[in-house]
C-alpha cells in the first residue's frame, strides 16, 4: 500500500472511486476524479466502467514499474554495502536502473495517454452511434483529428453540450503525444509530458463525457424521460 500511496502522490492517479484519508479526513490518495453516473443509461454506464478499468490498469502499470525500479536500486545499494558481487553485476545494474527510470517517467506515462486517446475516440463513436444511429465518417484527407471531428458532428447533430476550454485543450493534446509515440520521437514526448499530468488527463476525459451525458439527458433522451413519466391515460 505504501508504494501505491507514493505513486498516487507523485502522479495523482489512484484506484478509481477509491479514497484513502488521514484520521482527520484529509485525503491522502483520491480516485474520485472519475465520474460515476447517477442515472442509468447503458451508453454512459459502460463508458465510465471502461474508463475506470483503464484508469486502474494505468495506475497498476506505474506501481509495477516503480516496484521493479526500486528493487534494482535496493539491490545495487546492497551490493555496494556487501562488496561481494563483482564489477559485472554493478555494471548491469548501472545499465538497468536508468532504463527503468525512463520506463517510469516517459514510457509508462506515454502509453497511458496513447491508450486514453484511443478510449476517447471509442467513447465518442459509441455516443454518436447510440444517440444518432450511425457513426459519421471523417472526409478523406481531413486534417482534423478524429476527436475534434466527432465532437463537431455531435454538435451539428443537435447535441447542445458545454465543455470547459481547458478540458478540451487537454484532450486534444493527446493526439500530439500519440503521434510522437508512433514515430518514436522521444524528445518530443518528454517535452509534451512535462506539460500534462496523468491525473489531469483522466479527470478531463471524465469531465468531457460527464458533460456529454448531461447534454444527452437534456436533449435526445429528454422526450423519452418525459413520456415515460406521464401518467397512463384513463
Amino acid at each position: 500500500m505504501d508504494n501505491e500511496l507514493d505513486i498516487a502522490k507523485r502522479y495523482g492517479l489512484f484506484w478509481a472511486l477509491s479514497l484513502v484519508t488521514k484520521d482527520d479526513g484529509t485525503p491522502i490518495a483520491d480516485g474520485t476524479y472519475i465520474y460515476q453516473p447517477e442515472r442509468f443509461s447503458e451508453t454512459f454506464w459502460v463508458l465510465f466502467e471502461k474508463l475506470q478499468q483503464l484508469n486502474d490498469y494505468c495506475f497498476l502499470q506505474l506501481v509495477t514499474v516503480e516496484q521493479h525500479h526500486s528493487k534494482l536500486v535496493d539491490q545495487r545499494e546492497s551490493y555496494m554495502a556487501d562488496s561481494g558481487p563483482g564489477a559485472e553485476a554493478l555494471y548491469w545494474l548501472d545499465d538497468q536502473i536508468p532504463r527503468w527510470e525512463d520506463n517510469l517517467t516517459v514510457v509508462t506515462q506515454a502509453t497511458s495517454i496513447v491508450l486514453l486517446c484511443s478510449f476517447v475516440e471509442w467513447g465518442l463513436k459509441r455516443v454518436v452511434k447510440d444517440l444518432y444511429g450511425a457513426i459519421a465518417r471523417k472526409p478523406s484527407g481531413s486534417r482534423v483529428s478524429d476527436i475534434q471531428f466527432l465532437l463537431e458532428h455531435l454538435e451539428a447533430s443537435g447535441l447542445s453540450y458545454v465543455v470547459d476550454a481547458q478540458v478540451l485543450h487537454t484532450v486534444h493534446s493527446f493526439r500530439g503525444i500519440r503521434n510522437a509515440f508512433a514515430h518514436g520521437e522521444w524528445a518530443a514526448i518528454e517535452e509534451q509530458l512535462s506539460n500534462v499530468s496523468l491525473r489531469d488527463c483522466f479527470e478531463n476525459v471524465s469531465q468531457l463525457f460527464a458533460c456529454l451525458e448531461a447534454a444527452s439527458w437534456d436533449g435526445p433522451w429528454r422526450s423519452d424521460v418525459l413520456s415515460s413519466s406521464k401518467p397512463p391515460a384513463p
